[in-house]
């Protein structure tokens, strides 16, 4: 069961669903013996699995614990060997039913996830039917689940995955579930790095990490998508990306190839580097010293490289140490201290529209 609990917390924390999601465990629908007819072999790919009728007295859901691999795109043959109720419904036939999990939504009535459907088969019987694993499937951990259920001989409705609505006389027979893992390398995955903070005016470089084969095609938006640019257009592979509006930007890259589509996003936060419009405040909460208290070498993290001067001074005031850079020097400057002695001092950054000071400890 670890991995079908796995599924559903990922499932949760997904943001499809803020219940805790699990496949339907049909509780009430309890076999009146374990004479009820049910599955007696399931086969497909990797798993041949024997049991006796009916399995349990508690529940009409068995949980198998067995896995297999499909990959897409792959036919595969399924045979099940469904059994008959020797005590009260001899010789009555029973229906037969397959779903995948293909989605991986919890549930097995979205189009295509019925894989096998046969009714009406002689009890004490085998049978085979085959399918094909879509392309337009990606790769993951999924869930099917197998039945084999008594028919319209006894009265009975058809089956479903959670036997809803409930058949009146019961579900009388037998559920199995397995795991089946799909594999799909040629289904693209969309995927990118990007910096989250940029400049107005600057670019941002992206890094295209997706995947598929296929060829894979690329399309990207930007939402705000006014004053943004995709340089050399929006279907490189690795635009860069030019903002001319401060605010926070949505960038998707849409990875599509002839198997399927596939998107993804990433936050990126713009700020105008020249800080019109931005409060003394908000500047200085963005610079960084460190490490603080220090020895003698300290780091200092400025927001934009157009830092023009810096200035040490003791706590009276008087500059021990004066820097000029020519704004071009990076975002991290580098002061080697370790002639200065022990003490409380200041560091005012100077750009042309601020200058502020943080508070350094040096400890010899």
């Amino acid at each position: 069961m670890k991995k079908r609990v796995l599924l559903s917390l990922l499932y949760c924390l997904s943001g499809i669903s803020c219940a805790f999601a699990q496949y339907c465990l049909l509780p009430g629908r309890t076999p009146y013996s374990t004479l009820q007819p049910g599955i007696t072999n399931f086969q497909l790919n990797t798993i041949n699995r024997t049991s006796g009728n009916s399995e349990s007295t508690s529940s009409v859901v068995v949980n198998t614990g067995l896995s297999t691999t499909l990959t897409a795109g792959q036919t595969y043959t399924i045979s099940i060997s469904h059994s008959e109720d020797t005590q009260y419904f001899v010789g009555d036939r029973n229906n037969l039913r397959v779903w995948i999990d293909y989605n991986k939504n919890f549930s097995y009535t979205n189009s295509g996830e019925t894989v096998l459907s046969q009714d009406l088969e002689a009890p004490g019987t085998t049978y085979t039917a085959s399918f094909t694993v879509p392309l337009s499937i990606p790769s993951g951990t999924t869930s099917l689940r197998a039945t084999a259920k008594m028919s319209s001989d006894a009265g009975h409705t058809l089956p479903t995955p959670c036997d809803s609505p409930a058949d009146a006389l019961g579900y009388h027979g037998e559920m199995e579930d397995y795991t089946v893992v799909i594999e799909n390398p040629g289904f693209p995955l969309a995927g990118f790095d990007i910096s989250s903070t940029v400049c107005v005016a600057s670019s941002a470089t992206v890094n295209n990490t997706s995947t598929g084969a296929p060829i894979v095609t690329y399309s990207w938006v930007s939402n705000p998508s006014s004053g943004v640019t995709f340089n050399p257009n929006t279907t490189a592979a690795n635009p860069q990306i030019i903002f001319s509006n401060s605010g926070t930007h949505t960038i998707t890259c849409l990875a599509t190839n002839s198997i399927s589509s596939n998107s993804s996003n990433k936050i990126v936060n713009v700020s105008n580097c020249n800080f019109v419009g931005v409060s003394e405040h908000e500047w200085s909460d963005q610079i960084k010293v460190s490490p603080n208290p220090s020895s003698g070498l300290v780091k200092i993290q400025v927001p934009v490289s157009t830092i023009t001067g810096l200035v040490l001074t003791n706590y009276l005031g008087q500059a021990i140490l004066e820097k000029k850079f020519t704004g071009n020097d990076g975002t991290t400057l580098s002061l080697d201290l370790s002639e200065v002695k022990a003490g409380i001092y200041f560091i005012k950054v100077t750009t042309g529209a601020y200058s502020v000071s943080k508070r350094l400890i040096l400890e010899k």
